[in-house]
Parts: structure tokens; C-alpha cells; sequence
């Protein structure tokens, strides 16, 4: 795998990340508040780290795994989008 490509993988997912964390909190009761949904993109080609399970040709693994960990603990929903290497950084543009 490419180095660079590899480090700006690791860049997109901490700046995710950050950007997830400053979020400010919401005054309204639990049960009346609607639900946040985060976009996650990646391109699945790097196993471990992400790729397409073969039987339910959904996403699949490290990457994915936590993120969905941190969005249980946080309370939060994802929509995971498959895109191709070259589209993640002007869909974060945009």
C-alpha cells in the first residue's frame, strides 16, 4: 500500500473524528430528541482495516467496527457511504 495514501486515510479519520467531537450538546429531553446521522465514506480496499464481507456484501472491518462502537457510545446513527479513493476529499469539500 502506498504510504501516502495510507497517511491521508489516517488524516480523514482524524479529522472525522475531531470534528464529531465538537459537537455541542443538545438541550432538549432524551426521549423528544431526533436522532444525529454522520455520513462515514471510505473506499473498502484495505483489509483489514475496510472491505466489503463477501456473504452479506456489506462493510466490513477495523474502520468500521469502531465507528460503530463509538457511535453506540455516543448515540449517535451512521450511514456508511462506499466511494471510490479519488471522491473522499472533495466530498469533505463540499
Amino acid at each position: 500500500m502506498n504510504m501516502k495514501k495510507l497517511l491521508t486515510i489516517l488524516l480523514v479519520f482524524a479529522m472525522a473524528f475531531s470534528f464529531a467531537a465538537c459537537g455541542g450538546g443538545s438541550e432538549e429531553p432524551a426521549g423528544e430528541a431526533e436522532a444525529t446521522v454522520y455520513k462515514v465514506a471510505m473506499e473498502p480496499t484495505f483489509p483489514p482495516f475496510n472491505t466489503i464481507n463477501e456473504e452479506t456484501q456489506e462493510l466490513d472491518g477495523f474502520d468500521v467496527d469502531m465507528m460503530n462502537a463509538i457511535a453506540e457510545n455516543q448515540g449517535f446513527e451512521l450511514e456508511w457511504v462506499n466511494m471510490g479513493f479519488d471522491g473522499l476529499i472533495p466530498a469533505l469539500e463540499a
